[in-house]
């Protein structure tokens, strides 16, 4: 996949930064990757039909290891202290057949932070084998629908813009793919 800087918007961060910039690693571009310091955009294909009234998610994210040592999150409670707030703001792109296209930004960065949010409203990604099991085709879907769902071996999520500051000049930076 072909990525091209489509912006640079040649604003740098404030003045007491500029020192801070200047002394970090010349390739430690993940200074800039936080939430302060980017955006992150991804259509996301889910299933089901998004209701229109469900634009922001925020529900907390508590990650764990299962016994075998995977990774694992799951939605918490506000009052579980190992849960991390976790934003996921969500626009409907398009609506399909017993799916729905959406443009996704998160707002805090968490580990399977989209795969979990989805799954955990019953709207999962389409191909999400661990948090959102078996398809669900739409009723009255072909055959060919049917098997063409069942053989889709991946998340239907696709980063579409990343933005972050410079780490040394410290101008914002934007992606596209």
């Amino acid at each position: 996949m072909r990525h091209q800087c489509l912006a640079s918007k040649g604003r740098a961060r404030g003045e007491h930064q500029k020192g801070y910039l200047a002394s970090i690693r010349a390739h430690d571009l993940t200074f800039g990757i936080g939430p302060a310091g980017t955006g992150k955009t991804y259509l996301a294909l889910v299933q089901g039909e998004w209701p229109a009234r469900l634009k922001v998610i925020d529900q907390p994210l508590h990650k764990y290891l299962l016994p075998d040592g995977e990774r694992r999150v799951k939605v918490t409670g506000k009052d579980d202290p190992d849960g991390m707030r976790s934003i996921t703001l969500v626009k409907v792109a398009q609506r399909l057949q017993g799916c729905t296209l959406l443009e996704v930004t998160i707002k805090t960065g968490r580990t399977h932070q989209i795969r979990v949010h989805m799954a955990h409203i019953s709207h999962p990604l389409v191909g999400d084998q661990l948090y959102g099991g078996r398809p669900r085709p739409p009723k009255g879907a072909s055959e060919a629908f049917i098997d063409a769902l069942r053989k889709f071996d991946r998340q239907a999520l696709h980063a579409t813009m990343l933005r972050l500051y410079h780490p040394i000049s410290g101008i914002e930076m934007e992606w596209h793919a």
